[in-house]
C-alpha cells in the first residue's frame, strides 16, 4: 500500500474533482459529434460506484484484468481499481483466446471486468465482471486515498512477435512524471483515445489526462458509423481520429501510419481542421512526407515526434518534425542517456557513433513478469545495470547527435525488426530492402526462425519457384546460404493499427518450416545418426533428430558450430574442425563419412599449399606499364567503413588526400549512404572523397570499366585494407575475397607504377611455430594473408618498388571506442572479471603487441609516404605495433576500472578460464575463441626479428587506457 502523503493519481483525481467539480474532462462521441460531456464530478460519481462494486465482488488485493475498449468506464475502472488497492491488467481486444489465457495464467488473474454483456473470452478459472448494466449511483461512498496497490497496472506490448511481454509499472512512477519532461507534449490540449487501450500512446494519454492541469480526453463510440464501408478495423480509427478533430480535438497522440492513413481516406477536398493545435506521432519510423502532408491540413498545429515506450515511462525523448534531422531530445525525467553496442558497452559521444539506445529514467518500469525462457532472456537484454543504475536498453539503433548545443539521438532501426545471430546483430528492414530492390517480388518480409533467415514473399510471376527465388536472393548477398528458405504467400494480413501482421507471417513461416523440416531424408547409419542427435541440440530444433541436414542452411553458426565440434570430441572421441562443420555440404552423413575415412581434416590445407598456391597466381600478374605522371591525385582505399578504414580515411582526407573507397553496398549511392552513417564528420570532405559499391570477392571487384580506367589515370597510391575477417572459414572461403582481391589491385598497382600498401594481419605468427606440410595448422584467415603477403612480394620482384606489407598487432582505436568481437577485449574482459593477469610460468610478464589506430595511420601516411625508417621483420613487413609490456597493461586495469588484479601462470589462468567457460557457456567473452587464447597470449614472445629500434609504448599504451574507460566488463 502507498502512504496517504504519497501523491496517486488518484490523490490527484480526487483534487480535481474537488476543486474544479463542474470542469468537463471526458467528451463521448459518436460520427454526429459530442454525444456527452462528461465532469469531474461526474466521472468521480461513476468511480465511486464501481469501486462499490468491485468492494463486494473482487476478493482483496487481486489482479484484474480489464477488458474495453476506447470507452468512458476504461479510465473509470481502473481509478477504481486503484482505489479498492488492486492491481490492472488491461485486455486488447486483437488477442486471441490463446493468448488471453497464457496472459491470465502467467499474471495469475482470476478476474476479467468487461464492459458489456458480449464476452469474448471463457477462460478457465477466470470468472468475469460487467459494468453495463451497473447504474452510476451519485450516493455511492467517495474514494479515498491511501489504498492503492504497489504496482498499478501491467501493460503490455504489441505481441508482434509472440506473446506479448507483461510490462508492471509501479504506482508511485506516475505523478513524478506528469508531464514525462516533456512540456512540449502539451498535455493540457484536448486529446482522443483512438488506439488499443493497452498502446504505450493510449496510457499516456488518459494518465496525463488525469494528472496535467486542464486535461481532457475524447472517447469514441465503439458503435461509431463511418459514411463508406470500410475493410480492416485498421480504417476504422481513422475515422474515429477524423471524427475526433471535426468535432473539437485539439492534440493528437497517433501512430504515425494511422496518421497517414486518416489524412488519405477520410479527408475531404479543402478540409482542414485549424483546432488542432498540437500533433504528435511515436511508435514507428516516421514518413519523410508526413509534415508535408499535414501542414494544409492543420494550419495551426505543431508537428512533432515522440520516441519511448512502456518499459521507459511511456516517452522520453522529443523532435520538431521542422527539424529535418530528426534529432530527439530527452526530456527531464530522463537521468542519463547511452548508445550501447553489442556487448552492453557504452559507445562514445561522439557525433555519428551508432548504438543501442540506453537510458536511466525516473519513470521506466519493471522487469516483465514471467519465468518462460524467452521472457528471462528478454529481462537480460532489456533490463540492464550501468554504472550501478538500472537502465532500459532498446532493440532500436540510434546515432549520436547535437542540436541546439544539447546531445540527442536520431533512430536508426525499429523495435522488433533488429535481431542477433552468431552474436551479430542484424536489421531485417534492410534485408526487406533487400529482397524488395529484386523484380521478382511484389512484397517480402524476412524472419530469423531457429537461426535460420527466412523470407517470406509474394512474387510478381506466380511461375517463379521458391527454388529460384532463393537463388536469386542469396545470390544478391554474395553468399549461397544466407538465406535457407524462401515461402511464397497469396495476400498479407494487416492489424488493427494498419501495420503488416508480422505475427501471423512469422507463424505462417514457422509452420511450413515445421513441414520442410520433416520431409528431410532420414539417417541410417549409426555413427550419422549419433551425430545428427547432438547437431539437433546445438540447433535447437528437435525437428531435426534423425534427419540428414545441411548445417549451416539449418541454423549452425560459427558460435554455435564451436559448441558442436566439442561435443563431438566429448561424446563421440570425434575431432572434427570448426571449418568442416561450417561447410555449405556438411551434414551427419557427411561427416560421419569423413570420420570414416580418416578424412575429417579434407577441407584444411598447408602452408606449403598455399605458398605453391600463391606462386602460381603471381604467374598470372601484369608486367609494369608506364603511365604518363598523374596530375590530379587519388588515393584508392578499401575497407574504408572498418574498425582501421575509417579512421585512415579520416586521417588521409584531413592531411589533405583525395580518397577512393571501396564499401559493401546495393549501389553506389547506398554505399555512400553507409560511409555517411560510419563518419558523418567527413561531409565536409564530400568534394575530396568518391565511394563506389564493391564486393571484394567479385573478379572485377563490381568495378566497371569506365571506374577502372578512371583508377588506372587518377589513382597514384593504393591501401588495401578491406578484407573478409572470418575466424572459422577455411583458405578456400576466403580465397576470392582475401587473396584474389588482392591480385586484382595488385595488377592495378603496376599501371604506372603505383604505390601499393597492403595491411596483413590474422595472426601471422603462429606461422613461425607451425609445421609448414600439416594441414590445419593455422585458421584460414591467417592462411589468405599470408597468400596476400607472397603476391606482394611477387609484386615487388617484377619490377614495382613500391611495394609495402605492414603487419599490425592487435588494434586498439585511441578515441576509446572498442571493438567487442576482437579478441583482445574479450581477453581483458576475462581478466579483469576474474581479477587475474596471466604471466609466464617463472611470473615474468607477456609483452602485448598493440597497434594504436593513430599510430598506424602515421605509420603509412609518414612512414611509407615520407620515407620515413620504421622497422621491418626478417621478411621486410613493416612492424605497426608496440611491444606493451603486461605489467604496464595490469597498472592501466588497475587504475581505470578500481580493481586489484592477481598475477598468476599462464597455465592457472587458463584452468580457471575453462572452468568459467563450463559455467557461463556462450555468455563468457572467449566462448568461441578459447582454442585462439594461448597461442594469442604467448605470441608477444617471438622473435620478430625486428630490423632496426622498436619505439614502446607511443600512443598505445593510451589507447588501451581510454577503452578500458569504455569496456564493459
Amino acid at each position: 500500500m502507498t502512504k496517504d502523503l504519497v501523491p496517486t493519481p488518484v490523490s490527484r483525481f480526487l483534487e480535481k474533482a474537488t476543486n474544479e467539480p463542474d470542469e468537463p474532462f471526458v467528451d463521448f462521441y459518436t460520427e454526429n459529434g459530442i454525444q456527452k460531456t462528461y465532469s469531474h464530478l461526474d466521472v468521480l460519481h461513476r468511480v465511486n460506484t464501481i469501486a462499490r462494486f468491485y468492494q463486494k465482488n473482487l476478493p482483496s488485493g487481486a489482479t484484474v484484468g480489464v477488458f474495453m475498449r476506447q470507452e468512458v468506464d476504461l479510465v473509470c475502472s481502473i481509478l477504481a481499481l486503484w482505489a479498492t488497492g488492486h492491481t490492472g491488467v488491461i485486455f486488447n481486444e486483437d488477442w486471441d483466446e490463446d493468448v488471453a489465457a497464457v496472459i491470465s495464467d502467467r499474471l495469475h488473474i482470476s478476474f476479467l471486468v468487461f464492459s458489456d454483456l458480449t464476452e469474448k473470452y471463457h477462460l478457465p478459472g477466470v470468472k468475469t465482471l460487467h459494468l453495463t448494466t451497473l447504474e452510476t449511483d451519485p450516493t455511492a461512498p467517495r474514494i479515498q486515498v491511501g489504498h492503492e496497490p504497489e504496482i498499478a497496472l501491467i501493460n503490455h506490448s504489441s505481441g508482434s512477435t509472440g506473446i506479448p511481454k507483461s510490462i508492471p509499472y509501479r504506482m508511485e512512477k506516475y505523478v513524478p512524471a506528469a508531464d514525462w519532461g516533456i512540456p512540449e507534449l502539451s498535455h493540457n490540449l484536448t486529446t482522443p483515445l483512438i488506439m488499443a487501450p493497452n498502446f504505450a500512446l493510449t496510457t499516456m494519454v488518459w494518465m496525463t489526462a488525469l494528472l496535467a492541469p486542464g486535461g481532457r480526453i475524447m472517447c469514441p463510440s465503439m458503435h461509431t458509423r463511418t459514411p463508406v464501408p470500410v475493410s480492416s478495423k485498421a480504417e476504422q480509427l481513422a475515422w474515429n481520429v477524423h471524427y475526433a478533430l471535426r468535432y473539437g480535438s485539439e492534440r493528437l497522440l497517433i501512430l504515425p501510419k494511422l496518421l497517414m492513413l486518416m489524412l488519405q481516406t477520410t479527408i475531404r477536398e479543402n478540409e482542414t481542421f485549424p483546432n488542432c493545435k498540437k500533433v504528435v506521432v511515436a511508435g514507428e519510423m516516421v514518413p519523410s512526407n508526413l509534415v508535408q502532408s499535414c501542414q494544409s491540413v492543420f494550419p495551426n498545429a505543431k508537428i512533432g515526434a515522440a520516441y519511448g515506450s512502456t518499459e521507459t515511462g511511456f516517452c522520453g525523448f522529443y523532435t520538431d518534425l521542422e527539424d529535418k534531422d530528426l534529432i530527439y531530445l530527452p526530456g527531464s525525467t530522463i537521468k542519463e542517456v547511452m548508445l550501447l553496442d553489442d556487448q552492453m558497452q557504452p559507445v562514445p559521444r561522439e557525433v555519428g557513433n551508432k548504438g543501442f539506445v540506453c537510458l536511466v529514467s525516473d519513470a521506466q518500469s519493471e522487469p516483465y513478469v514471467g519465468e518462460d525462457e524467452e521472457t528471462r532472456n528478454s529481462n537480460l537484454e532489456t533490463y540492464i545495470t550501468v554504472n550501478h543504475q538500472p537502465a532500459i536498453r532498446f532493440a532500436d539503433l540510434a546515432t549520436w547527435e547535437i542540436k541546439d548545443g544539447k546531445w540527442g539521438i536520431n533512430i536508426k532501426g525499429r523495435v522488433g525488426r533488429i535481431v542477433k545471430r552468431n552474436g551479430v546483430f542484424y536489421d531485417l528492414n534492410h534485408l526487406d530492402k533487400i529482397a524488395n530492390s529484386l523484380d521478382i517480388f511484389n512484397e517480402a518480409f524476412s524472419f530469423l526462425i531457429n537461426n535460420r533467415f527466412v523470407l517470406c514473399y509474394i512474387p510478381k510471376e506466380t511461375s517463379l519457384s521458391s527454388e529460384k527465388a532463393l537463388e536469386i536472393l542469396n545470390k544478391t548477398l554474395k553468399s549461397t546460404v544466407w538465406f535457407s528458405h524462401c515461402i511464397p504467400i497469396k495476400t498479407l494480413l494487416f492489424n488493427a493499427t494498419g501495420k503488416v501482421d508480422l505475427k501471423s507471417l512469422q507463424s505462417y513461416a514457422e509452420a511450413r518450416m515445421f513441414e520442410e523440416d520433416n520431409k528431410l531424408p532420414k539417417v541410417t547409419e549409426p555413427l550419422a545418426f549419433e551425430i545428427s542427435k547432438i547437431s539437433t541440440a546445438i540447433l535447437g530444433n528437435n525437428t531435426l533428430e534423425g534427419k540428414d541436414v545441411l548445417f549451416q542452411a539449418h541454423g549452425l553458426d560459427s558460435i554455435k558450430a564451436v559448441q558442436f565440434s566439442a561435443l563431438l570430441r566429448k561424446q563421440l572421441n570425434c575431432d572434427i574442425p570448426v571449418s568442416l562443420l561450417m561447410h555449405q555440404k556438411s551434414s551427419p552423413s557427411s561427416i560421419a563419412a569423413a570420420v570414416k575415412e580418416g578424412n575429417s581434416n579434407q577441407l584444411a590445407v598447408s602452408i606449403v599449399d598455399v605458398e605453391n598456391d600463391a606462386n602460381q597466381l603471381a604467374e598470372k600478374l601484369g608486367s609494369v606499364k608506364p603511365l604518363e605522371r598523374i596530375q590530379d591525385s587519388w588515393i584508392l582505399l578499401t575497407g574504408a567503413t572498418g574498425f582501421l578504414g575509417k579512421r585512415l580515411l579520416a586521417y588521409f582526407l584531413k592531411q589533405g588526400a583525395k580518397v577512393v573507397c571501396l564499401i559493401r553496398g546495393l549501389n553506389d549511392s547506398d554505399a555512400e549512404r553507409r560511409m555517411y552513417e560510419s563518419l558523418p564528420n567527413i561531409e565536409k570532405y564530400a568534394k575530396s572523397l568518391i565511394v563506389w559499391a564493391s564486393d571484394l570477392s567479385d573478379d572485377s571487384l563490381s568495378l566497371s570499366s569506365e571506374k577502372w580506367d578512371f583508377l588506372e589515370k587518377h589513382v597514384s597510391k593504393i591501401y588495401h585494407n578491406g578484407a573478409m575477417v572470418h575466424w572459422t572459414k577455411t583458405y578456400h572461403d576466403l580465397w576470392k575475397a582475401n587473396v584474389m582481391s588482392t591480385k586484382v589491385l595488385l595488377d592495378l598497382s603496376m599501371v604506372g607504377p603505383k604505390s601499393f600498401v597492403f595491411v596483413s594481419g590474422g595472426g601471422q605468427q603462429e606461422l613461425a611455430t607451425a609445421n609448414r606440410e600439416a594441414k590445419g595448422q593455422a585458421m584460414g584467415y591467417t592462411l589468405s594473408k599470408h597468400a596476400g603477403e607472397l603476391l606482394c612480394y611477387k609484386v615487388k620482384e617484377k619490377g614495382n618498388p613500391n611495394i609495402h606489407v605492414i603487419l599490425p598487432g592487435f588494434i586498439l582505436a585511441n578515441d576509446g571506442e572498442i571493438l567487442a568481437r576482437d579478441f583482445f577485449w574479450r581477453f581483458v574482459q576475462t581478466c579483469i572479471r576474474m581479477q587475474k593477469w596471466p604471466t609466464q610460468e617463472n611470473g615474468a610478464s607477456f609483452p602485448f603487441r598493440i597497434s594504436s589506430t593513430e599510430e598506424i595511420a602515421r605509420c603509412l601516411h609518414e612512414g611509407i609516404e615520407h620515407q620515413q625508417s620504421f622497422p621491418e621483420d626478417k621478411n621486410g613487413r613493416v612492424m605497426g605495433y608496440d611491444d606493451v609490456d603486461g605489467n604496464a597493461m595490469v597498472s592501466a586495469c588497475e587504475e581505470k576500472r578500481g580493481v586489484k588484479m592477481q598475477k598468476v601462470p599462464l597455465s592457472i589462468w587458463l584452468q580457471e578460464v575453462d572452468k568459467c567457460l563450463e559455467a557461463e557457456k556462450e555468455s563468457h567473452p572467449l566462448f568461441a575463441l578459447r582454442h585462439l587464447t594461448e597461442f594469442a597470449i604467448q605470441s608477444g614472445l617471438l622473435n620478430d626479428g625486428t630490423s632496426g629500434t622498436k619505439q614502446k609504448y607511443l600512443l598505445s599504451l593510451e589507447a588501451f587506457k581510454n577503452g578500458l574507460e569504455q569496456l564493459n566488463v
